[in-house]
This record gives structure tokens, sequence and C-alpha cells, in this order.
């Protein structure tokens, strides 16, 4: 079966679809994709896919459109995060909310869903698919272990930066490297605060994670259920190359993993606690996990209907 995957963003630097393209050896048709992602040319492209896998709720329209000509039973729904209702975002954000709400669960009963984690998978309903977004296996074959030379090191999104521990790099206290795409006005921010800024990077080159000690996992003040049942590629990412995790408390699920796995970890609970760690060398065998998650994902795409608890 041929599998085209869906995406309403840049998938050039989407860790979760590159993993899944290089499980099912799909296509990608996203806003930076040739062709570009447009109603016309996904309709033109649908004669030639067997199975089409719409990620987040972005892509939601164009599922609804290749409903009408294709089967539900085609069609693949990858939620990556947790639709959440959030006061603070005003009017227009939370109305959005109400139509993904109600589409999501229109939706969830009649095609197959996938989730990032078993905490996520709950709010729909216990519903679905778990999919880790864990990183091509390559490099657990040619990743070499030596004793990393720098310190911190925190690769992401500008919305998820630590920027609570600014004011150490400021003071020197800590040597933080930033890696990912950032506004021209928060490059200014990091180099105001002694940061390497180290620019973006693609999902399928982590190599420069070898000289690093730590990665840093912080948002203390969020709240959200998103956060708490976060299971994202970077955590993954970071545990490929045996990097020790510095989370917040409320990061539950990636803290309920390290205790399963054996991954070494440390609770931030405040800037100093990065002061007083002690690194730890260990190396996790993933293969396991990676056959385990594998085998979830090609039974997400090519299995019958089967989204009551599996």
């Amino acid at each position: 079966m041929k599998v085209l995957h869906i995406f309403k963003a840049d998938h050039n630097y989407s860790s979760r679809i590159f993993n899944q393209i290089n499980i099912d050896e799909g296509d990608v048709i996203s806003t930076t994709s040739f062709p570009k992602l447009t109603f016309r040319n996904l309709y033109n492209q649908m004669p030639q896919y067997d199975i089409f896998v719409f990620h987040c709720q972005s892509s939601i329209i164009f599922m609804l459109f290749v409903l009408f000509f294709k089967d539900a039973s085609k069609v693949r729904y990858d939620i990556h995060d947790l639709n959440e209702f959030n006061l603070k975002k005003g009017i227009k954000f939370n109305l959005k909310f109400f139509l993904f709400y109600f589409l999501e669960r229109i939706i969830i009963r009649k095609i197959n869903i996938c989730n990032v984690s078993e905490g996520n998978k709950k709010e729909y309903l216990n519903r679905g698919y778990v999919f880790f977004n864990l990183p091509k296996i390559d490099p657990l074959v040619t990743k070499t272990i030596y004793q990393p030379s720098k310190d911190f090191v925190f690769f992401g999104t500008e919305e998820r930066c630590p920027k609570d521990l600014f004011p150490l790099a400021k003071k020197k206290a800590i040597d933080l490297s930033i890696f990912g795409m950032f506004s021209d006005n928060f490059k200014k921010i990091m180099h105001e605060n002694n940061i390497s800024f180290m620019g973006r990077y693609k999902p399928q080159k982590l190599d420069f994670l070898e000289s690093y000690k730590y990665s840093i996992i912080y948002s203390p003040q969020a709240g959200q259920k998103n956060m708490q049942n976060s299971l994202p590629n970077k955590f993954f990412q970071s545990i490929l190359y045996s990097l020790n995790i510095c989370l917040s408390e409320n990061f539950t699920e990636m803290i309920s993993f390290c205790e399963k796995h054996g991954v070494k970890f440390n609770i931030i609970r405040r800037q100093e606690d990065l002061l007083n760690l002690t690194y730890y060398k260990y190396n996790i065998d993933l293969n396991k996990i990676f056959e385990e998650n594998n085998l979830r994902y090609r039974k997400f795409i090519y299995g019958p209907l089967s989204n009551a608890n599996v």
C-alpha cells in the first residue's frame, strides 16, 4: 500500500513525520513540498495513494475534503498534540478549540487515530494507537560513546525554550547552547545572555548531541495536560545520545518513562539546581522499544479500524 502524509506546515523539520516515512516509505505533501499542499494538488495526488495520514488539528479541513472522495478506512489521523482549552488565549483561539473538539470526537469513531502518549490517548476516550516520537534507528549502530565536552543543550522551538534559566547563562554560571528556529528578536536575547545559538537542525542529523552532557526540558509554569503527557521527539533523541535529562516536575509522563527504563534524569525545581548536577554515563537498549513502537505504527497504518483500547 502506498502512503501519503498530509501536513499543514514545513515537514522538513518534523521529526515525527521523518520517523514515520522511514517505516512506511510514504510521501509527504505539505506547505513546503513539491507540489505544495493545496486542495487542488491534494486532489490530483489522490489516485496514486492507498492510505492518507493527516497530521495535527490544522490538517482536519483537508481530511474532510479527502473523505468526500475516499472511504474512511483509507484515512488516518495522527494527533501529535492534545487540543486543549485555554481561556488566556482569547475568543478566537477557543472558538477554534471547540470546532476541532467536536470534529475530533466524530472522527475518532470513524478512522484509525494515533497519539504520542498514553496520557493523551486517555483524553481521546482511550481510543487509538500510541506511537512514540522515536528517532530513526540507524544512529544506534553508528553512535560513539565518549566523555562529552560541553554541558547544557536545548533543541526545539522558541515557545518551549527554557527562558527562566537564561540568568544563569548571563552570569556564566552555566554553558548553554540552543539549536532550533528562532525569531531575530529572540536570537538577540540569547546573545545578550551569553547563550551559544547554533541555528536550525534536521532530525536526521543529530550528531551534535554527542558533545553535550545534559538536555534541558524545562517549563515549570506550564500546567496543561499536553505538558504532563508530553513525550516529545527531543526527549527520545536525548536518550539516544545518552544525555542526562533535566526536567521540571510537570513532565510526569517523561519522568515515569525515565524511571521505568533507567534513563538518567534530574528534577529541576529552581535555577540553582543546575549548578550541582552529577553527570552519569548510561546506555539503554532501545531496540526492543523501537520494535514494539514500529509494530504499533504498522497496525495504525495497515490494520483495520480498531480504535478502542489498542
